[in-house]
């Protein structure tokens, strides 16, 4: 074999390997370095898939390109192939990040949002590191693109030879197979399952985040034409009993905790104390399981489907929604509330971004809030955690209940948990008195930015900090009539592999009212999540489920409960 063949060949496969390395980089952590391992160890064979994300991949289309200039097919631009070749290298990187992250299929139309807002915290975080790593990937880019021009000016100043011919005709054979195995007859199934595949077409990733896109906009515009009669006008009835309601979204609360050989144990154990230190004081509690409508991101859509009893799966509809007085003015749990004497409360400690707009013009009447509990309000002076910079959640919890008991009752509380955020930065432990941590010791961050790889370890510890302050916070300050709604928002980004641990999260109803907590075990609730008697709801579910047993246990001058919606509100 001549030596320019051995250049050739060893840099087509360097050249199609590049474009796939960001996507190893970002799954390293729970991938082998060498392919088919996954295979092997599971004594199946497999050439053209792999679960595991090494960068032992092609790219056809690429590959196509290279082989027409190299056989003189045609003759095509060499700096046009090269343009192709790094938008192509952009998008992947693009599509394998929040493929890894948010593990939904990306689509620019509903990401462009979610891309201003995390380069926001990246600037907020550190203006030096963001700067340099802009520079840095404007030098890495131009060096791609330069190397991959090289390579094919190299490529066209030799004849192919019998060993170009014959290896080139067997990698379009292959590839053709590939398409007519996976592309043809799959459709676009495969583009969901395509992070497995080791012969991917670049150009149809693309094409399907236009085609999602295109979907998301046309169904915009249907939101668009939203009439009044298709949304719940707010439910007729009164309460003669009236509990003060506490709404706790823990942040990456997963049902993965049930099941990763890693978790199960420890977390066994975690809530094996957290249940027994309530009802060793008179707390009673059942639960259940609920699929999140989105896989382990985007709290937002998880506690607005939650209160909404709509499943908002994108975050382009949410937005739309936000701007939909039909849609804000119909029935949600706080609106709902409010309507019986409730005051609402919404607690967000997170210190504002300057460069993050939250226009609480939209946020307030969606959300039916009377008074937002912010980051200004706690006078918070000690340390602060993760990529939000905020305080530890037990002295925002904690400061928020005494903000709202210096108003008459009765109210309902809202907080989104903060110190169980990848990835992962929480006190080391629980202070026994809250107000002890306002009071600086010098150190912020202790997470790393939110971007950093996230481990079990600190999962499972972040984990156990939100029960035991949860548990605590009830136990010092829970009077008798409260009703704790405690659930997960969505599983942990990155650890989480949805094909395997699903979308859901547990959810735990917690009172000193016992008769109250028995019509959950109608909606498949019991004593404990790990219960093999579970029957699991969904998000959007829990909207009927609490107002059926709000109206059934308390409530008033109703002919009829409302209609119990599994599958949320249908339109």
């Amino acid at each position: 074999m001549i030596k320019h063949e051995i250049i050739f060949w060893g840099l087509f496969l360097v050249f199609n390997y590049l474009q796939f390395l960001p996507n190893y980089i970002i799954n390293f952590h729970n991938s082998s370095f060498l392919p088919y391992l996954d295979k092997l160890k599971a004594k199946k064979a497999g050439f053209f898939d792999s679960t595991n994300m090494d960068f032992f991949r092609y790219l056809i289309d690429v590959s196509f390109l290279i082989l027409i200039l190299k056989f003189r097919l045609f003759d095509l631009p060499i700096h046009v192939v090269s343009a192709y070749y790094l938008f192509l290298f952009l998008f992947n990187f693009y599509h394998n990040v929040f493929l890894t992250i948010y593990q939904v299929y990306p689509s620019l139309y509903n990401d462009r949002s979610l891309i201003k807002t995390g380069l926001a915290i990246l600037w907020r975080e550190s203006i030096v590191k963001t700067v340099f790593s802009f520079f840095a990937g404007i030098a890495v880019l131009s060096l791609i693109y330069y190397g991959f021009s090289e390579f094919l000016v190299y490529t066209i100043q030799f004849k192919p030879t019998i060993f170009d011919i014959v290896t080139g005709s067997l990698f379009i054979l292959i590839s053709l197979y590939v398409i007519y195995r996976f592309y043809v007859r799959l459709g676009n199934k495969i583009l969901y399952a395509e992070k497995r595949m080791r012969f991917v077409i670049g150009f149809a990733r693309v094409i399907y985040n236009i085609k999602l896109s295109k979907q998301l906009f046309r169904k915009e515009l249907i939101f668009k034409k939203f009439k009044g009669d298709k949304l719940r006008s707010c439910s007729k009835f009164e309460l003669k009993k009236h509990p003060n309601l506490f709404f706790l979204f823990i942040e990456s609360y997963g049902s993965i905790l049930l099941h990763h050989p890693k978790m199960r144990d420890r977390y066994k154990d975690i809530y094996g104390v957290y249940e027994s230190s309530l009802k060793n004081l008179g707390w009673h509690m059942v639960s259940n399981l609920s699929e999140a409508p989105s896989t382990s991101a985007f709290s937002w859509l998880c506690y607005s489907t939650f209160l909404y009893g709509y499943r908002i799966s994108q975050h382009a509809h949410y937005e739309r929604f936000l701007r939909k007085p039909l849609f804000y003015n119909s029935d949600n749990l706080m609106r709902i509330l409010k309507n019986q004497g409730y005051t609402t409360y919404f607690l967000n400690p997170i210190q504002p971004n300057p460069r993050i707009k939250i226009d609480y013009t939209y946020l307030t009447p969606f959300y039916s809030i009377d008074q937002w509990i912010l980051y200004d309000d706690l006078n918070y002076t000690g340390d602060r955690y993760g990529f939000g910079d905020f305080p530890p959640d037990q002295f925002s919890i904690n400061r928020g209940r005494e903000i709202v008991e210096k108003f008459p009752g009765p109210y309902a509380f809202m907080f989104l948990t903060k110190n169980s955020h990848s990835p992962f930065s929480f006190p080391l432990e629980l202070a026994e008195d809250w107000r002890s941590l306002n009071k600086s010791h010098g150190r912020s961050d202790y997470g790393g930015g939110f971007l950093s790889q996230p481990s079990i370890a600190n999962y499972l510890n972040a984990i156990q900090y939100q029960l035991d302050f949860i548990s605590d916070f009830i136990k010092n300050a829970g009077n008798s009539d409260d009703i704790y709604i405690v659930i997960g928002d969505h599983q942990p980004p990155v650890l989480n592999d949805s094909n395997k641990y699903g979308l859901n999260t547990p959810v735990h109803i917690i009172t000193q009212n016992a008769s109250f907590l028995g019509g959950f075990e109608d909606y498949g609730f019991r004593d404990s999540p790990f219960d093999n008697n579970l029957k699991p709801i969904r998000h959007e579910a829990m909207y009927s489920i609490i107002l059926r047993e709000l109206m059934k246990n308390f409530g008033t001058g109703y002919d009829k409960l409302p209609e119990y919606e599994p599958q949320g509100l249908q339109v």
